[in-house]
């Protein structure tokens, strides 16, 4: 008679780690609506159109478009048009990123205030049209966020 191998106690652990990695994931999706890593990739395709605008402390809006600080991977997500299959979330996070980086890193003269980003998107459509009654999503994303006048 054969006897059965018996299982080692610790071959669980790879399994442990990899359901306790993948729930924490799922749940950050779910709340943040941003699907990257989580349990809803590519459930939503989001198209958008992107506006910058420096902001000056009179309230002028100077119109930016991105240069040679994009590139590769960076420069096909952050263009003035595209889509993603990751949702809004993982969309704000990217512009949110980038405002950031031009106020702090790019900024052309000490006058300027602040680094606008004007977000048109349309969940599961093939484009940003914004007009009669499909109406684009906007978001407004400015950086630095609380400006005192």
């Amino acid at each position: 008679m054969e006897e059965k191998q018996k299982m080692k106690w610790w071959w669980n652990i790879p399994i442990i780690l990899l359901i306790g990695i993948l729930v924490p994931l799922g749940v950050r999706s779910v709340v943040t609506d941003d699907n990257r890593y989580g349990w809803g990739t590519f459930s939503k395709q989001v198209a958008f159109r992107v506006k910058y605008y420096w902001i000056n402390e009179n309230g002028e809006e100077t119109r930016y478009k991105p240069g040679k600080e994009l590139s590769g991977k960076v420069r096909k997500k952050l263009k003035k048009r595209g889509s993603t299959r990751y949702s809004d979330g993982a969309l704000k996070s990217w512009i949110n990123n980038y405002a950031r980086f031009m106020y702090m890193n790019n900024k052309p003269r000490d006058e300027i205030k602040s680094f606008r980003a004007e977000v048109f998107y349309k969940i599961n459509s093939r484009s940003v049209k914004g007009r009669g009654r499909d109406k684009a999503d906007v978001i407004v994303i400015e950086y630095p966020e609380n400006i005192k006048d």
